[in-house]
């Protein structure tokens, strides 16, 4: 009984983790204000996950490390299929990490540091992202706007997701929510096969 019931709620956590969807941004038409901080806590690759896109521009993305110049831009984003990587480069304990999208031939750069770009303009929305659509692991969500004053401000022009030292995506509340719920149940018929076993004795 036990063991069918850990298998149950294995399964459906599993279930649910593969059915994680992109974040979609709220709200539509406000800039964004997420901080877009990311410091490196230990020494390995970047890697970049194409996640789609809904522009009409050409662009690729790129990394910036302890506000260094970009040393490589890939996945163009009319060419690139979802869930296709990239390792951008490779980075140590501490380093600060800028993701960078460059517009195609003499198009401007939007950096995921607000500060870097004209204006001052959060270019970029990002949030954990718990892994499962097209095969992209857990890591961290960014979307960008591609205009100079953000356009509609939806975040969907460019989106990608990052996996690097010290960065992963987090389970959904509803995953949270099922395991607590099953480890419960597993501890109940546990206890309950126990008060079985010294009441037949």
């Amino acid at each position: 009984m036990t063991s069918k019931i850990l298998l149950a709620v294995a399964a459906l956590a599993a279930a649910t983790s593969a059915q994680a969807a992109f974040p979609v941004y709220a709200p539509i038409g406000m800039p964004s204000t997420t901080p877009n901080i990311f410091v490196s806590t230990g020494t390995g690759p970047v890697t970049a996950y194409f996640a789609g896109f809904d522009a009409g521009l050409d662009s690729r993305i790129g990394l910036s490390v302890n506000g260094g110049a970009p040393a490589l831009f890939g996945l163009l984003n009319k060419t690139s299929a979802i869930g296709q990587s990239l390792v951008l480069g490779n980075v140590a304990v501490g380093d600060t990490l800028e993701f960078v999208l460059k517009i195609k031939g003499s198009g401007p750069f939007y950096s995921t540091t607000a500060a870097d770009n004209a204006g001052g303009l959060n270019h970029a929305f990002s949030t954990a992202y718990a892994g499962g659509d097209f095969g992209v692991p857990a890591g961290v969500f960014v979307a960008f706007e591609d205009l100079p004053n953000l356009g509609d401000r939806d975040y969907n022009d460019h989106r990608f997701v990052f996996t690097f030292p010290g960065v992963a995506g987090v389970p959904e509340p509803a995953t949270w929510a099922m395991l607590i719920a099953g480890f419960g149940m597993v501890g109940y018929a546990a206890r309950r096969r126990k008060g079985l076993a010294s009441v037949a004795a």
